[in-house]
């Protein structure tokens, strides 16, 4: 039997149980430490040639509910060091950018409703690959 679409109208995909989700990031984690890394490239800026060294989880913030998502809603990529760095840097400029502006209430994800106060709310997660 096939997932069924929510019906409000939305696009986003269907969302899986939390045991499916674990068995999948366990999953995950086993194919990725299995590959030579060595062989990839950074894959933020198509001009960057560095090897990607970080596996970066970026919340999609108010698109987390679209099929190029993890299940939770996350974008992942492979970035150099540079690149990395630069992912946490720009978040601290956009969230301090928005504080400035003085935005009522908090800063949230119109997706998922999840609180984007702090760097680590956006940039989820970062692995060294090895």
């Amino acid at each position: 039997m096939s997932p069924q679409m929510p019906q409000d109208g939305t696009n986003s995909a269907p969302r899986m149980s939390p045991d499916g989700q674990n068995a999948l990031r366990a999953t995950e984690r086993l194919i990725l430490t299995a590959l030579d890394w060595s062989d990839y490239t950074c894959q933020s800026d198509p001009a960057c040639t560095h090897t990607a060294r970080f596996e970066v989880h970026l919340h999609a913030v108010d698109l987390c509910n679209s099929e190029h998502t993890n299940p939770d809603g996350n974008v992942i990529a492979l970035m150099c060091t540079w690149h990395a760095t630069l992912a946490q840097s720009e978040t601290a400029e956009w969230l301090a950018w928005y504080r400035r502006c003085g935005t009522a209430g908090i800063l949230s994800c119109r997706s998922c409703g999840s609180p984007m106060r702090e760097v680590e709310d956006v940039v989820r997660e970062i692995r060294t690959l090895t």
